[in-house]
């Protein structure tokens, strides 16, 4: 298998994880979020996790339990959103 290929496998849409790519999802598409998180920039990884934990203090709607926001990959949040 290509390095491609396995890459593809261990992603999710993109990125790292489906927990990333929801929180990011929710965020970008509900424009009172994302207007929230534009007033934040930028950010840095203590300043995301608040601020997510601010907008979803139960996981997203999405999330069946709020503990799955433990594999937020909140590194790849900041990268992302620091370049709005």
């Amino acid at each position: 298998m290509s390095n491609v290929a396995e890459t593809a496998l261990q992603t999710y849409n993109g990125w790292k994880n489906w927990e990333t790519w929801n929180v990011n999802l929710w965020v970008m598409n509900e424009v009172g979020l994302y207007q929230l998180m534009l007033s934040r920039l930028p950010l840095d990884i203590a300043g995301c996790v608040l601020l997510v934990l601010e907008m979803f203090p139960n996981g997203t709607p999405d999330m069946e339990f709020s503990s799955e926001l433990k594999d937020v990959d909140f590194g790849e949040l900041v990268e992302a959103w620091n370049e709005e």
